[in-house]
């Protein structure tokens, strides 16, 4: 009797190990980072910024840029826009197995207000960078 009590938990306990193992297995934690990002009025042919700001003038493009590191192949980068706490935009794209580059994403300012960029890795809930910035 204590036997097969024995081999029944030690069954359930390799099963659950099993399944942590392929549970591991599907699930990835990507290095990949951002760093030195800034709102600027342009970039470079490089995809470098050209200056570094905190205001853009009204009915102008808004890059914002960052530079990307330790990123594995199929990384996803998201950009998410926002004017005054109101989603503006959401953009994304793939990083085609590029890693030590810099990225960046823009987009046209048209109404004066406070707006903020989040960057994302990933899947990640919590942004890589926030950058704000105002429009007069």
């Amino acid at each position: 009797m204590k036997r097969s009590r024995l081999f029944a938990y030690l069954a359930v306990i390799a099963v659950l190990i099993a399944a942590f193992a392929l549970m591991g297995a599907s699930c990835s934690v990507s290095t990949a980072n951002v760093k030195n990002a800034v709102v600027s009025t342009g970039v470079d042919d490089s995809g470098m910024p050209i200056d570094s700001v905190s205001s853009i003038t009204l009915n102008s493009d808004a890059f914002v840029t960052a530079d990307l590191h330790n990123a594995p192949d199929d990384t996803i980068i998201t950009y998410i826009w926002y004017i005054n706490d109101q989603q503006l935009d959401r953009v994304s794209f793939d990083n085609q197995g590029l890693s030590e580059v810099p990225i960046y994403s823009y987009y046209t300012v048209t109404e004066p207000g406070t707006y903020k960029v989040e960057i994302y890795i990933d899947e990640r809930e919590e942004p890589d960078a926030v950058l704000e910035f105002t429009v007069q």
